[in-house]
């Protein structure tokens, strides 16, 4: 009996390798129990690029949060191949040797454990999300920077550029200032110079005059081809010659005006000028190849104009054209001279010029169109100047007296530097300023056309 009892007494040394042997292969398997395996980790994770947030919800951190307690939880399950009452008085030995061991040695141990990892998951956490905020906080702070930065530096941009524009925009009124002065000052000198070269011309034109006067007197000037005309005749006073020369304009001047009449004449041979001056137009018409002649009461005028080779006349205007047959013309022409006519030596002019000019020929009058102030105002500059005569009473004349399809040619405009300028549209005006300048520019027009309308007129009429 007490040898069965010997060999049925437990021995402790091999219960407790036992224990420790279940106890290490529970832990085994409740480890391949949890819910999560933990995550592999790699020796070249490290080397990756960390984001914002990616500690705080990493695989890792959350692996922790959901097994930091698994010693709590941890259920042993005592087993024996014994059956019967032997087993199972085993099995509550074995279990109560397991409580007397978790109670006075595991117990503890767990616990602190458990608190350890609660801590230090509980640490983790706070670190993460500390680390987390810093990252933010410095990742936003780092934006903001940058934004400041950026936004000095184009303040430092625009800066700069305002100033460059401000400096090119000085420098280009500048440049535009001077040109505009080198410009006012060039047209001056080219007044000036066109000035000087009139005077020149003027003064050409009556050295030649002298010249001519001096010659005629040297050797005597005819009068019809058959009467000698005395050396007083000769010199009789040039002091309108040289008027014309001053204040008609030089010869390139008025060869440049009467070639309007050439194109008007041409096909009108032969063709009369009355009052030929210089004979300026006899010579565009010769050239031309329009046969023509001109009659003036002034010798010293006809003996210049004879220098150049045309047929010219010393003879009174009224007189000579009583003298011609009737329909002997085809064309009168009278460039500046009706105003040193009374208006009765007019009317008597106009009846004669009907009758000399074959039917289907034409008459031209040109003069000064009272019209115009600024040739109103030189109208009075000639002494031998009687009345300025209307267009349209002039015109009404040539019609009542029987003249037909009269029409008026406005000659010499007025250069328009000389006239007021009209002021200029500016840009995104509204429509009020818009109407406003609108109404003054009409009205600049007006004054225009009253001051500087065109300073001669030519009437042209049919037989």
């Amino acid at each position: 009996m007490s040898e069965n009892t010997a060999n049925t007494r437990p021995q402790s040394v091999s219960i407790m390798a036992r224990l420790r042997a279940e106890i290490a292969k529970e832990l085994s398997e409740s480890s391949s129990l949890s819910p999560t395996s933990p995550p592999k980790y790699s020796a070249h994770s490290d080397s990756k690029e960390s984001k914002a947030g990616l500690l705080l919800h990493s695989e890792e951190l959350r692996y922790l949060n959901l097994n930091h307690n698994y010693g709590s939880n941890l259920a042993l399950e005592v087993k024996t191949h014994r059956k019967g009452i032997v087993g199972k008085v085993i099995v509550k030995f074995k279990r109560k040797i397991l409580q007397l061991l978790w109670d006075h040695l595991l117990k503890n141990y767990f616990e602190r454990e458990r608190l350890y990892h609660e801590n230090l998951v509980r640490f983790l956490n706070s670190a993460a999300k500390y680390i987390d905020q810093r990252d933010g906080y410095i990742f936003w702070e780092l934006i903001k920077k940058i934004d400041y930065d950026i936004s000095k530096t184009l303040e430092t941009l625009y800066q700069v550029n305002d100033d460059t524009l401000a400096a090119l925009n000085n420098f280009k009124e500048e440049i535009y200032s001077k040109l505009s002065a080198l410009s006012e000052e060039e047209k001056r000198q080219l007044a000036l110079l066109e000035s000087k070269n009139q005077e020149l011309e003027k003064l050409k034109t009556s050295l030649r005059t002298v010249e001519h006067i001096l010659a005629d007197a040297a050797k005597g000037v005819k009068k019809d081809k058959q009467k000698e005309v005395e050396l007083k005749d000769i010199l009789s006073d040039p002091t309108y010659l040289f008027f014309e020369n001053n204040f008609r304009g030089s010869e390139k001047e008025i060869k440049e005006r009467v070639e309007f009449y050439v194109d008007l004449l041409k096909d009108f041979a032969p063709v009369c000028e009355l009052g030929c001056g210089r004979g300026e137009l006899l010579e565009a018409l010769k050239t031309a190849g329009v046969k023509s002649w001109g009659v003036d009461i002034d010798a010293q005028m006809v003996a210049f104009a004879e220098k150049r080779g045309v047929d010219a006349r010393c003879e009174d205007l009224i007189s000579y054209l009583k003298s011609l047959p009737d329909k002997e013309l085809g064309a009168v022409v009278a460039v500046q001279v009706i105003e040193h006519l009374s208006w009765q030596e007019l009317e008597a002019l106009i009846e004669l010029v009907k009758r000399k000019v074959r039917e289907g020929g034409k008459v031209l009058f040109e003069t000064v169109n009272p019209c115009s102030l600024i040739a109103l105002s030189n109208f009075f500059r000639d002494p031998t100047h009687k009345s300025p005569i209307h267009p349209e009473t002039l015109k009404y004349f040539f019609e009542l007296k029987g003249l037909k399809n009269t029409a008026l040619h406005y000659l010499s405009p007025v250069s328009s530097d000389a006239r007021l300028k009209p002021l200029e549209h500016p840009p995104f005006m509204s429509i009020k300023w818009h109407n406003f300048i609108s109404t003054i520019n009409n009205n600049i027009e007006l004054i225009n056309n009253l001051l500087f309308a065109p300073q001669d007129y030519c009437i042209e009429a049919f037989v």
